[in-house]
C-alpha cells in the first residue's frame, strides 16, 4: 500500500456525548469529520469506555512514534530480543496499514 490512507492525525475525544451514548472520535483542529464512535453504557462505569476513546484518539500519533522507535533501532547492532521486539512493532505497524 502506498500513502497515508486513514484521517491525519492528531486526533482527540469530543468533548459532547452524542445523541447515540457515546464518545466521538475527532481530528483536533476542529474539523466537523467524525472518525469514530466509542459507546457509553448507561448503568456501568464509563472508565474504560472514556480509555477506550483515548486510545483510539492517541493511534495516529502512537503509529508515528512507532515507526520512527523503529527506524531509530535499526541500523547496527541490535540484540536478539530487541530483534525480536523490532519484529512485533513491526508488525503491529503493518496491522495499522492493512498490510498484513
Amino acid at each position: 500500500m502506498t500513502g497515508q490512507q486513514w484521517t491525519h492525525g492528531p486526533w482527540c475525544v469530543s468533548r459532547y456525548e452524542t445523541k447515540t451514548r457515546g464518545l466521538d472520535i475527532i481530528p483536533s483542529g476542529g474539523h466537523s469529520l467524525f472518525i469514530a464512535s466509542v459507546y457509553l453504557p448507561r448503568c456501568t462505569d464509563q472508565t474504560r469506555a472514556r480509555a477506550d476513546a483515548r486510545l483510539i484518539a492517541a493511534a495516529p500519533e502512537m503509529l508515528v512514534a512507532l515507526e520512527r522507535l523503529c527506524e531509530v533501532f535499526a541500523g547496527g547492532h541490535v540484540s536478539e530480543q530487541r530483534n525480536i521486539e523490532l519484529a512485533q512493532a513491526r508488525a503491529v505497524i503493518a496491522r495499522a496499514k492493512g498490510e498484513s
